[in-house]
């Protein structure tokens, strides 16, 4: 049977390599951006539940959750960190 296109072995290569790379670029990205939205859903329960139930804490421990507020409001990052921070150990095949 003859191919349909003309491409040599090494081309072919080329291109699964590039694939591959490119993959793990893509998962990375996924990674970061489902990792920033749960972040950002759990903040939204937090303060939600704060609101409706800080009445029943003791005013200390009320104190203590309400004041780093202002951190968890940073701006995230426009750039998400490179691929090998948010993948870790995995590796490649």
């Amino acid at each position: 049977m003859k191919s349909a296109v003309d491409v040599d072995d090494a081309a072919v290569q080329q291109m699964v390599e590039s694939s591959l790379e490119h993959a793990f670029d893509d998962l990375a990205a996924r990674r970061w951006v489902e990792a920033k939205l749960k972040a950002q859903e759990t903040l939204t329960a937090t303060h939600k539940a704060l609101g409706e139930y800080a009445g029943e804490l003791e005013p200390d421990y009320r104190g203590k959750l309400t004041r780093p507020r202002g951190r968890w409001n940073r701006p995230w990052p426009r750039k998400r960190p490179a691929a090998r921070v948010i993948l870790g150990n995995c590796k490649r095949p």
